[in-house]
């Protein structure tokens, strides 16, 4: 079954992440990434790095060819993942992996 959320709430969602997304110093794209969903979402600690950046250049890629940003985090959360969870890694990777999208959030 899949959850809906309505498209203002993942619109809120998204304009929090992107205002906490700016880091204070950019050591890398990937390490901001990290450290901005370990700080975010504390359940990532348990997954390894290179799942959670594999899954923020996934989502980069989907944006990539045009996919829009609530889909991704709609389809996340066909995939077990919370509505907060979703918004976080979207505009995560969006705003540091990926930055060209970020006029898309």
């Amino acid at each position: 079954m899949t959850r809906r959320i309505p498209a203002a709430a993942l619109a809120v969602a998204l304009t929090v992440g992107t205002v906490a997304a700016a880091p204070a110093a950019a050591a890398s794209p990937s390490k901001d990434y990290l450290g901005f969903i370990r700080q975010n979402i504390p359940a990532s600690r348990y997954v390894p790095n290179a799942t959670v950046l594999g899954l923020g250049k996934s989502i980069c890629r989907a944006l990539d060819v045009g996919i829009k940003p609530n889909t991704i985090g709609m389809t996340l959360m066909g995939n077990g993942i919370t509505p907060h969870d979703a918004a976080y890694f979207v505009v995560g990777a969006a705003s540091l992996l990926c930055p060209v999208h970020q006029v898309d959030l």
